[in-house]
């Protein structure tokens, strides 16, 4: 839902949350991520910066996300130069807003209350959702 929400009503038009976080600059990607929904953003995050780092497995990285240990994480990026590296994921490349907004998206897992319907007027592909 995020996603969504970041990417609403921008300078771009509701579009994809890349756009945003590119400032509208088309970006190539040196690699490609898929994710599921069901899944933790923290693991797909952590599997990301493990793929960056030449890790083999993510599960290393997961504590290393957390806000007291972030900074060095961020510098061992730096320092190895995998702070430009690229990565195309869906639910960040892919406009929700043309796809999947207006569907119901389950539940706040903190609040429990159901995830606002986005409100935006952006046409939708019939066949995305």
């Amino acid at each position: 839902q995020a996603i969504i929400l970041l990417s609403h009503n921008t300078k771009f038009g509701d579009c994809a949350l890349a756009t945003v976080m590119m400032n509208g600059k088309e970006t190539l990607p040196s690699k490609l991520v898929t994710h599921t929904w069901k899944n933790l953003f923290a693991h797909l995050v952590a599997a990301i910066v493990a793929d960056a780092l030449r890790i083999p497995m993510y599960e290393h990285i997961l504590s290393r996300l957390e806000p007291k240990e972030i900074s060095t994480l961020i510098s061992e990026l730096y320092w190895k130069s995998k702070l430009d590296s690229t990565y195309w994921v869906c639910a960040f490349s892919i406009n929700q807003h043309a796809s999947i907004c207006h569907l119901p998206g389950g539940k706040d897992p903190k609040t429990d209350l159901a995830h606002p319907l986005c409100p935006c007027l952006t046409p939708k592909d019939d066949y995305a959702a």
